[in-house]
């Protein structure tokens, strides 16, 4: 029946779209609290973290963050803390979500609060030089 199968597909659709929101945490380094709470697919991730989302895995089960991509670029000063795996201080703040669900749709850390605080060490302010671009020529000698 053709009815039945365009209710079939109209399922299957459902099923790739994510439902309700996603749990996640916020580690704020300005006030060293970790924040647990749940964001909908509709959230504007730049304004959580304060710029342009740069993302890197975090954990043995796939997690990722999502950080401000030109804190460092910005020079002066900024709150930074460590995570284990990361070889240089995170600046400002950083968002934690789960694995890539279908579709590359966020999905709920697997990760809480208590289990992140212990992996979080804060580090205050430290400075981020403004950076420094050289300029060599490259051609022929005369």
């Amino acid at each position: 029946n053709q009815e039945e199968t365009d209710e079939e597909e109209s399922d299957d659709e459902e099923a790739d779209a994510p439902r309700g929101g996603y749990k996640a945490i916020l580690i704020d380094p300005f006030t060293k609290t970790l924040t647990a709470g749940v964001l909908d697919q509709s959230v504007n991730l730049n304004q959580i973290v304060g710029g342009p989302l740069g993302y890197a895995r975090f954990g043995s089960r796939g997690d990722f963050i999502y950080f401000d991509d030109e804190a460092r670029l910005r020079g002066g000063t900024s709150a930074a803390f460590k995570l284990p795996g990361f070889a240089v201080p995170l600046l400002g703040k950083v968002l934690v979500v789960g694995p890539d669900g279908i579709n590359a749709y966020e999905t709920d850390t697997t990760f809480t609060a208590e289990t992140l605080a212990p992996l979080v060490t804060w580090l205050g302010e430290i400075a981020t030089p403004e950076p420094k671009f050289s300029v060599f020529a490259v051609g022929e000698d005369d």
